[in-house]
């Protein structure tokens, strides 16, 4: 995880309730899932759950789908790949999730 951008993005008027970190994949297949940062990691949430956010307190990451209906401030789109073809609707739908700040970080497979 880029743990700058996600500390930025906490600094500016967004709290964790309004911020969300959304990818293709489950965060165990995400490229981002080893999370350098011990702060962050002890400030990610699970995934999301149904139709609510388990812990209000900690920043949720979950899969675009688990995710579709929903919006917040901020979104973090990570595990980004334009080379597949079926994920550009699916990074569409987790980009629309943000009404003010998207922040999206390509896939390392892509580079």
């Amino acid at each position: 995880m880029r743990s700058r951008f996600v500390a930025e993005l906490i600094g500016e008027p967004f709290t964790v309730r309004e911020l969300v970190i959304l990818s293709p994949y489950a965060r165990e297949r995400s490229d981002d899932s080893q999370v350098p940062d011990a702060r962050l990691t002890s400030r990610l949430g699970t995934a999301l759950s149904g139709s609510a956010i388990e812990d209000l307190t900690r920043i949720p990451w979950g899969t675009i789908h688990e995710f579709t209906g929903f919006e917040v401030p901020a979104v973090i789109l990570t595990d980004a790949d334009l080379s597949k073809g079926y994920h550009r609707g699916l990074l569409h739908v987790g980009a629309s999730r943000a009404t003010d700040r998207l922040v999206v970080f390509e896939a390392e497979k892509a580079i």
